[in-house]
């Protein structure tokens, strides 16, 4: 199947990521113009290798200064591909410190939310957007100590899919892949102690990537898809 896409244009949030990296030259391959955007001088030399500097933005989503820059005066794009996330240790919910929870809600939920709406006004002026947020399987099926992250996971996908309740009849969609273990960043150190569990590649994450964003994964809207490798019908069993 040949895959075809009306937009031009991609932002890619977090993009310096494994996932990132893996994405952008199969969008590039299929003719779109890529822009991304790294939280560090480290993330942009890694986009560095992949895309002009005119096309990179540091953004880091837990300072507000770095995320107003980009809202005010954000690119035109047709799709976006949400990777951002803040590291942070697993801890039980009851044990977080409640300064570095409070700064990690703020990162991950108003500055997210800052960020989707500037982005999805310039998809409304052109009547077409896509909006893939890229979630992960604990959104589901939390695992202790996860607490955090699982929820933020799902509070994102929430604003995702509420946009994409709001916007829907305006031409811009929205969808959220929930990914199982990868071989990237958290997931491959995990795996480095838990070989025997499935895992996903980059590669075949992005592959799917490049679908939702087609004209072909278009109907696929307002809903999380599951990419896992079969983990959550077993997860974490030996």
């Amino acid at each position: 199947m040949k895959l075809t896409f009306q937009g031009r244009r991609a932002l890619l949030l977090g993009g310096s990521c494994d996932l990132g990296l893996a994405l952008i030259p199969l969008l590039n391959a299929e003719g779109l113009e890529v822009f991304a955007t790294a939280a560090s001088a480290p993330g942009r030399a890694r986009l560095a290798a992949l895309l002009p500097p005119e096309r990179i933005y540091t953004v880091h989503l837990g300072e507000a200064a770095s995320v107003s820059v980009l809202a005010e005066n954000p690119p035109l794009v047709d799709y976006l591909v949400d990777l951002a996330h803040l590291r942070e240790d697993d801890a039980l919910l009851l044990s977080l410190d409640p300064a570095k929870a409070h700064a990690t809600w703020m990162a991950m939920g108003a500055h997210r939310h800052q960020l989707i709406c500037a982005l999805g006004r310039g998809m409304l002026a052109r009547r077409f957007g896509r909006m893939l947020y890229v979630s992960s399987t604990a959104a589901a099926v939390p695992a202790p100590g996860q607490g955090l992250y699982s929820a933020l996971k799902r509070a994102a996908e929430g604003i995702y899919h509420t946009l994409g309740v709001e916007l829907a009849s305006r031409g811009v969609s929205t969808v959220s892949l929930r990914l199982g273990l990868t071989q990237a960043g958290r997931g491959a150190a995990f795996l480095e102690h838990h070989p025997h569990l499935p895992w996903v590649s980059p590669e075949d994450a992005a592959s799917c990537m490049v679908f939702l964003l087609s004209d072909q994964g278009l109907c696929i809207r307002l809903t999380s898809i599951t990419v896992d490798a079969g983990l959550l019908a077993r997860k974490y069993s030996s």
